[in-house]
């Protein structure tokens, strides 16, 4: 295995903020710019109790990926953090942390439930630019937080 130093600074930035551009699809529900960021035969890996809503474990139609994950919150806000990544057998995979925000109203008030996961990603590089291979979610833990009545988003 061949660590992150194999990799230069221009390819770093290039997954970081391939990273960070899911992230704002997801939150900006732009089901055509999240799909813009996937290979052809790319897919999504939910975890089970996300996978029991949405009734699939692996996402292929990135058309309706957002729709699916986002319709039943009022907002999203999707944070990425530290991403390490690694060369295996000429493939590159990276690890990244979110916290993801998930605003939502109950008969007792707004809530936010947050996620706490990684991402276990597999990159390509196509025609100059890096796509996702397979993005999957490794749920850590959920944090279910109730919000002020005053918050101006819910």
């Amino acid at each position: 295995m061949t660590t992150l130093h194999t990799l230069d600074i221009e390819t770093r930035f290039a997954l970081r903020d391939l990273v960070d551009r899911y992230a704002r699809a997801i939150d900006s529900r732009l089901s055509p710019e999240l799909e813009a960021l996937f290979d052809a035969d790319a897919v999504i890996l939910l975890p089970e109790l996300i996978a029991r809503r949405t009734g699939n474990r692996e996402l292929r139609d990135f058309a309706t990926i957002v729709p699916n994950l986002t319709s039943m919150f009022e907002a999203t806000r999707h944070l990425m953090f530290q991403q390490t990544l690694t060369v295996v057998d000429g493939k590159v995979h990276g690890e990244v942390y979110s916290e993801a925000h998930h605003l939502y109203r109950t008969p007792a008030g707004p809530r936010d439930a947050v996620m706490h996961s990684r991402y276990l990603d597999v990159y390509v590089e196509q025609e100059g630019s890096w796509r996702f291979s397979q993005r999957e979610q490794v749920l850590d833990w959920i944090d279910d937080r109730s919000l002020s009545e005053s918050s101006p988003v819910v």
